[in-house]
């Protein structure tokens, strides 16, 4: 291979480099970009329009000759500018891409220490420039494959502690998670200068100097990307723990507003209570007055006076109309007296309902007998013979939540063993 053939193929292969980390990058970025009204094709798009705007910066830094961290701000600060297409937030935006940038470096670095050993072997032997510019092509390609390969894993090891949640960083949070990878990156560029230093007619390489460094170098890498790692977890534990605390503090003011409801409530029927038992032991004495309200409103009338309370029970007099008759009567908010009327109208009714339900949740345990016959049972629909005599529920309150029973079955099955109680009684 001649040195032209080298020259062309290490641009080639650096341009496709570019393609491919370009390519890292939007894939990198995918889980955190937001779907939009497109789903999954505006997703594609979005990380279409990262790997374009990858490619125009490395390669317009190629043609000015612009240094790698600058690629990278300027890289950042369009992906910024965009950051509303992407509909990723600034703060994040900015991390994502300085972890991207840091993972590389770092996985170029780990590189560099296998170079040592795969550039003494493919160069074994060359004795004529065409081998040895062979051999360091292979030795390029070799590197570079691994230096992505490498890369891709770290990355994939990145996304996966980040998970897919999305940020919402302070600036505070931010320079904590950027202080690991910062430094990393500044100290894989203080590294990669000192590798090969030349001075006049001395070559110092580090390598070959300090054969320890072999080793301590990528064991720094793997250093810097596993701290990077770790803060990040520790700030996504953090985070965690804050929306904990946000979703706690919201339950307490929940549960505060909910116990304030509740005695509200408690003190409104306890006063609906105070002013039942003071009409009930408040009396209107007979008077023209109550007379003629009452023939007024239709109702027989009082000529010994009664209680103001039994006068609300009567169904054309309200609560407002007896207050000429109650001069003691206590202030009180409308839904209250509102209350106190509705009690005492409907409380025969509330209390015939409230013995029904009593008699049906005693009704409810009642047994069934096991060996019952229901297809027997006259006043059974046939729907509900068939469906109790293959379920068999244990008592009525089962009967009666079966599919297919209605209550009027269940009124019939409680004739049925009422019956079947009093023949029973009878044979005795």
């Amino acid at each position: 291979m001649r040195e032209s053939d080298f020259i062309l193929l290490y641009r080639i292969t650096a341009g496709i480099e570019v393609i491919l980390y370009g390519a890292c990058m939007a894939a990198f970025l995918r889980p955190f970009l937001d779907e939009g009204a497109g789903g999954g094709r505006s997703t594609r798009r979005k990380c279409l329009f990262v790997l374009v705007d990858y490619i125009f910066i490395f390669f317009l830094g190629a043609v000015f000759s612009f240094r790698g961290w600058l690629c990278m701000l300027l890289l950042t600060a369009l992906l910024a500018v965009c950051r509303r297409f992407l509909g990723i937030g600034r703060e994040a935006l900015f991390l994502l891409g300085v972890l991207f940038f840091c993972t590389r470096h770092l996985s170029l670095m780990a590189a560099q220490s296998l170079n040592h050993f795969t550039y003494r072997l493919f160069l074994a032997g060359a004795n004529t420039p065409e081998k040895v510019f062979l051999g360091a092509a292979l030795n390029h390609i070799c590197i570079e494959a691994l230096t992505l390969l490498l890369f891709a894993l770290m990355l994939r090891g990145l996304v996966l502690v980040l998970g897919r949640r999305p940020f919402a960083l302070h600036v505070r949070e931010l320079c904590y998670l950027l202080l690991t990878p910062v430094t990393g990156i500044l100290f894989v560029r203080i590294t990669l200068q000192l590798l090969i230093v030349a001075d006049g007619d001395s070559i110092f390489q580090l390598y070959e100097q300090v054969p320890m460094a072999v080793g301590i170098v990528p064991l720094l890498a793997a250093l810097f990307y596993a701290g990077t790692l770790a803060a990040i977890a520790l700030c996504q534990k953090n985070m965690a723990l804050q929306e904990e605390r946000g979703r706690h503090f919201v339950e307490q003011q929940q549960l505060a507003g909910i116990q304030e409801r509740l005695a509200q409530v408690e003190e409104k029927y306890a006063a609906v209570d105070r002013e039942i038992k003071r009409l009930e032991h408040t009396g209107a004495p007979p008077s023209p007055a109550l007379d003629r309200l009452l023939e007024g409103r239709g109702e027989p009338p009082c000529p010994h006076g009664a209680r103001l309370l039994d006068l609300l029970r009567r169904p054309r007099l309200d609560y407002a109309a007896l207050a000429p008759f109650d001069p003691e009567r206590p202030a009180l908010p409308p839904e209250i007296r509102e209350q106190v009327e509705i009690s005492v109208k409907y409380q025969g009714y509330i209390d015939r309902q409230n013995r029904q339900v009593e008699e049906l949740r005693r009704l409810e345990d009642r047994p069934l007998p096991p060996d019952m016959d229901y297809l027997s049972i006259q006043g059974l629909r046939l729907e509900a013979r068939q469906k109790l005599d293959k379920i068999r529920p244990l008592n009525l309150g089962q009967a009666s939540r079966v599919s297919g029973v209605s209550p009027a079955d269940v009124t019939a099955l409680m004739i049925y063993l009422e019956r079947g109680s009093r023949d029973g009684d009878h044979n005795l």
